[in-house]
């Protein structure tokens, strides 16, 4: 048996293509979700959009990572399943990536390999010290799967495609076109730009900036919203503050954005699915493919930088040569590889 173990939005979204997989196949999975995320709108109406459930809640409220790794370990010594699947970089995939091995039982990555070279990430950590412990590490591209062998990983490497890819194929053809004015996409949620003052300063000046102009729409993340108000920061009027959104509106938004500002990386990977540009608000990025091909540039949280690589967009300077016609997160066949492996374990 197969158990899936989830415990964030993203892990959600990107388990969607190898649940389909298996359940078409008549594979006998489980899924297990911490509750790392427990807000309605950042778990059950996700699992609600892409239509399945989990087998086991443990209903944690956190991210802890000792608290995740000792529930699930109980969950794996009750039902001994012969592997265990994590996604990502999240606690919760650490935590039962390392409750997994301590059991005993063979644990897949999905996901492997993904570097940003940034150690003062907590992700890269988790991602890293995951990858080290895991017997099956699937690679979404190949860039990821030479890190992996640089590292010399112990685990067995399949270069996959990335989930995301698989997912796009499916949402994109769910949403309706929307015709609006030009705007840009903005997010910014990271511990790391909104809780520190100096750091929310500049971000809210790059989100100022952009507003005046282009409109702007900006998803709020809750904890984003609390500092704002918390610091007493202004947002500009060329600016619509909405609430986070349900996944469909979220993809419709990138879809039909001019640009994507964000320190996501899940919105990098799913703007360049849509050929959208991106100016990413952190310093590094492990989505270094859309680097190399030119269509995204990480400008921290500093306005300078952010406004040089604004005015060449506006000016229709960048990106240079555009979008290549092959995407380099994949075919929109990695569940299907991916499943393919796991039934064979």
């Amino acid at each position: 048996m197969i158990l899936l173990a989830l415990g964030a939005r993203p892990e959600i979204i990107k388990f969607f293509p190898i649940v389909k997989k298996l359940e078409e196949n008549g594979r006998e999975f489980k899924v297990l979700f911490t509750g790392q995320h427990y807000d309605y709108e950042l778990s059950e109406s996700f699992f609600e959009f892409f239509g399945y459930k989990p087998d086991f809640n443990l209903n944690l409220k956190t991210s802890l990572k000792e608290d995740i790794k000792a529930k699930t370990k109980e969950v794996l010594e009750e039902i001994r399943p012969n592997v265990v699947v994590v996604l990502g970089d999240t606690n919760t995939t650490l935590a039962v990536g390392e409750a997994t091995k301590e059991v005993g039982i063979k644990l897949a990555h999905v996901e492997a390999g993904l570097r940003s070279f940034d150690s003062r990430m907590p992700e890269e950590k988790n991602r890293i010290a995951v990858d080290k412990i895991s017997d099956y590490l699937f690679a979404p591209t190949k860039i990821s799967a030479t890190n992996l062998r640089e590292e010399r990983v112990g685990g067995k490497i399949y270069e996959t495609g990335n989930v995301i890819v698989d997912v796009l194929d499916f949402v994109s053809k769910k949403i309706k076109e929307e015709v609006k004015e030009d705007y840009i996409l903005f997010t910014a949620h990271r511990e790391e730009n909104v809780v520190p003052y100096e750091r929310l300063s500049n971000i809210m000046r790059i989100l100022n900036l952009a507003g005046r102009e282009m409109r702007v729409i900006f998803p709020i993340h809750p904890r984003t919203k609390s500092k704002i108000e918390e610091y007493g920061f202004e947002i500009g009027e060329n600016i619509e503050v909405i609430d986070p959104q349900p996944y469909g509106k979220t993809i419709s938004l990138i879809k039909n954005a001019k640009l994507v500002v964000t320190d996501s990386g899940g919105l990098q990977e799913e703007a360049r699915y849509f050929k959208k540009p991106v100016i990413t608000l952190r310093e590094t990025t492990e989505r270094v493919e859309t680097l190399l091909e030119g269509t995204n540039v990480v400008v921290g949280n500093h306005p300078f930088m952010f406004r040089y690589f604004f005015e060449l967009f506006r000016r229709g300077l960048w990106p240079i040569n555009g979008f290549k016609e092959k995407n380099p997160f994949g075919d929109g066949k990695a569940g299907e590889r991916i499943s393919r492996v796991l039934e064979e374990i």
